[in-house]
């Protein structure tokens, strides 16, 4: 139980202390046009990206800050690497990790992005070397119902 308490002390103090202030962590550069990352977001989430944010705020207005400015200001806006390729390797992870929530967002994020259904699948047989069976199949299944958004 300490160890789990532990967790999420470490987990606030990093959202709560702005990434170049943290000790020992590399901040990658802010790629030029997205300081906070809203256009990278803006481009994922489209129609949605309100809703996401109500969704991120829900949790604390420092998350959304967050979310926004490191994962999508610093790490999917990164300049050596395209959105639709950010994207791909999110789907991947993501299908590893057996997270299908944020999976059927960046699913439709990729697609947004200019990602064909051939590469979805692609990567998402890919995430299968890591992950159990159950992981690709429900992927697959996320990928299937978005079918109806351009998948």
């Amino acid at each position: 139980m300490i160890e789990v308490a532990g967790t999420f002390e470490s987990a606030e103090s990093a959202i709560s202390t702005p990434a170049a202030d943290r000790p020992g962590r590399p901040v990658a550069p802010v790629a030029p046009g997205a300081q906070d990352g809203r256009a990278a977001f803006e481009r994922i989430y489209r129609d949605q990206a309100d809703d996401v944010r109500r969704r991120l705020r829900s949790f604390s207005p420092e998350f959304e800050r967050a979310v926004i400015e490191d994962a999508y200001g610093r790490i999917l806006s990164r300049p050596g690497l395209d959105a639709r390729l950010g994207e791909l390797m999110a789907v991947c992870a993501l299908t590893a990790l057996a997270l299908p929530r944020q999976l059927k967002s960046h699913l439709l994020g990729a697609r947004h992005c200019g990602a064909t259904r051939d590469e979805l699948l692609e990567v998402i047989t890919l995430a299968g070397a890591v992950s159990d069976r159950r992981a690709v199949l429900e992927a697959l299944s996320l990928l299937e119902e978005a079918g109806g958004s351009g998948c």
